[in-house]
């Protein structure tokens, strides 16, 4: 049993603080608008050093994602463990089955 994701053990035990890529939480944010009740009512867009064009609206939600993450790091989510502690509970039940 494992991750097949790379970045699922970040989400399982969460991170220390740290700055995170920009252009991976802005692309969060663009998948996520919706979700997130942004409408972009702005065309502006800049050109960071990293050479990827971006919305100015979206990027200011993105940089205080990042601000965030690099105070706090991010919480864990666990997934992985607790789904296999259920189901090795229940592992003598059903072979006794």
């Amino acid at each position: 049993v494992g991750y097949s994701a790379s970045y699922a053990p970040y989400i399982e035990f969460g991170t220390d603080p740290h700055f995170p890529p920009i252009k991976a939480i802005y692309d969060w944010v663009w998948r996520k608008r919706a979700d997130l009740k942004i409408k972009i009512t702005d065309n502006k867009t800049v050109t960071l050093k990293d050479g990827n064009v971006y919305n100015v609206q979206l990027l200011k939600v993105t940089m205080a994602i990042c601000h965030k993450i690099d105070k706090k790091g991010t919480e864990a989510t666990p997934l992985l463990r607790p789904a296999f502690y259920e189901c090795t509970a229940n592992v003598e039940s059903f072979l006794k089955k």
